[in-house]
């Protein structure tokens, strides 16, 4: 018995999230300087948003709370990378820690 391609998406875009999660717990566990912290935690949510835009994508019958999550997510997603993109010169210039 063999899965679909539908069902082996859908558990791709959950351990995604469980990728976004586990950035989250390292980036609240870590000692690191806030930069560093604040770019795990916009990794987290690109990678959290983005599986749920991808699950909303492949199964439209979702539940309300996945539809407002889809519809933050096009907000929150740009602005994660932009932020990425604006601290990366931080992370360069930085030294080996």
């Amino acid at each position: 018995m063999t899965a679909s391609t539908d069902d082996w998406l859908l558990w791709i875009t959950w351990a995604v999230s469980g990728l976004g999660f586990g950035l989250v717990v390292t980036g609240l566990l870590q000692r690191a300087d806030p930069i560093r912290r604040q770019r795990l935690f916009d990794a987290a949510i690109v990678l959290i948003f983005g599986s749920v835009l991808a699950r909303v994508a492949m199964q439209p019958e979702r539940t309300v709370i996945d539809w407002m999550l889809a519809a933050l997510a096009l907000i929150y997603i740009p602005l994660a990378i932009w932020r990425l993109s604006r601290t990366q010169s931080h992370i360069e210039t930085d030294g080996p820690e």
